[in-house]
């Protein structure tokens, strides 16, 4: 109750600071903008403010009177089918700026052009009767907050051209069910809460990325139908952010960790509670890059059953499996030289742990029961080790066995 409480805190605070920090991002990119807005006519009426980017382009861009979430167009006008303009006058327009079709609540979907490249912080933010957008093939980058609640836009192919998605761009799009990312040559970052809150996503597919991947801070947290997350098991996936996929209670099947990644944030699968199983691929090569597995971050994944770690695991810090109470047995990494406390708290199906030999507490209170490892039925070419205090270990682990030393009992109990 304590871990949810202060982690409800500290998501409190951050939520907080992080929309400060969109706040004087917006502020930033408007004052660069303002007074450079020049008007244009198109065939269909509408009224458009844009900027030269030099002689031959332009952005579509907010329409500079200093109105905080302002437009490139009246929203009172953008009804229907928006088409943007593909030419100023003779410049070819390269990008949706900064709040271009904010607001716009009577667009149902807009056409854009080719030659766009960016879709900037805010551009579509709260577009809430959208029903679709087609990202063109050409945008490298999709910005901040840019489709932030469109909330009847239902599903998404983000092109191979597109290396960022910022943080909070699909932020609670609660219509978006099926995500497509199509391979690329290229890097990808999935930014801090891009798809957070997106209530109806049911499934995201990754075609191969032959750049590494990031895959941010609360990038998919709380996406409660949230299925299947797929993609190649040989990703240069790197990291997987803090909180993930916290929440992600629907997430089911087989989750594999790609031998890339160096680091699992804490809460990174905090209360997916329909996996089945967790795989860290084995690195192919010799040369292993440790890897660390954050606070709490598989807490709660009740139903998993099978838990492969890899021998590139190096650290696992507390109560990072905590609760696991379908996983019977588990080996953990000959690399691994510390164990934190409550890493298997309240596993109450667990019999069985393969400790590595050389494998030593490293939480803060100091054991007093040797050999700890008897108790926990494990395996060692040698003598076994200290572990410390097993109860702050794995309390609640019923199903581990005691063993009766010559002066105390030791083993897991709660």
């Amino acid at each position: 109750m304590m871990m949810r409480e202060t982690c409800a805190f500290h998501c409190g605070i951050l939520h907080v600071s992080r929309f400060v920090a969109w706040m004087l991002a917006g502020l930033v990119v408007m004052t660069a903008q303002w007074a450079q807005a020049k008007a244009y006519r198109d065939g269909n009426g509408l009224t458009w403010y844009y900027k030269e980017v030099n002689d031959d382009s332009a952005i579509i861009m907010n329409d500079g009177d200093n109105t905080m979430f302002s437009a490139a167009i009246d929203p009172a006008t953008a009804v229907g089918e928006v088409v943007v303009p593909e030419k100023i006058y003779d410049l070819q327009v390269v990008g949706l700026g900064a709040y271009a079709l904010n607001g716009c609540t009577k667009m149902t979907s807009a056409r854009i052009p080719e030659a766009v490249k960016t879709i900037d912080y805010h551009a579509f933010y709260r577009c809430t009767s959208v029903t679709n957008i087609v990202v063109p093939k050409n945008v490298t980058e999709i910005g901040g907050q840019a489709f932030y609640e469109c909330s009847k836009l239902p599903d998404l192919t983000v092109p191979a051209s597109v290396k960022t998605v910022g943080a909070s761009a699909f932020y609670s799009c609660t219509s978006l069910t099926n995500v497509t990312f199509e391979a690329r040559a290229e890097s990808l970052s999935i930014g801090q809460s891009a798809f957070e809150s997106c209530s109806a996503l049911v499934h995201v597919t990754l075609g191969s990325v032959r750049g590494t991947l990031l895959i941010g801070n609360e990038a998919f947290e709380r996406c409660q139908r949230l299925q299947a997350f797929d993609f190649p098991a040989d990703a240069r996936l790197e990291a997987i952010g803090v909180s993930a996929f916290y929440g992600c209670t629907s997430l089911s099947g087989e989750f594999v960790i790609p031998a890339a990644v160096t680091n699992i944030g804490q809460t990174a699968f905090y209360n997916c509670e329909s996996l089945a199983s967790i795989r860290f691929v084995e690195p192919a090569n010799s040369a292993r890059v440790p890897m660390t597995v954050g606070k709490s971050a598989f807490f709660g994944c009740s139903s998993v059953t099978n838990l492969y770690l890899s021998q590139k695991v190096a650290n696992i810090e507390e109560a990072a499996f905590q609760g696991m109470s379908a996983l019977s047995e588990v080996s953990l990494p000959a690399n691994l030289t510390a164990l934190a406390d409550s890493l298997f708290v309240d596993c109450a199906s667990l019999t069985r742990i393969d400790l590595p030999m050389r494998c030593k507490r490293s939480g803060r209170r100091r054991s007093t029961i040797r050999p700890i490892c008897w108790s926990l039925r494990s395996r060692h070419r040698s003598r076994p080790s200290a572990l410390g205090r097993s109860e702050a270990l794995a309390s609640g682990c019923v199903g581990l066995p005691t063993r009766r030393s010559s002066s105390r009992t030791v083993g897991c109990w709660g």
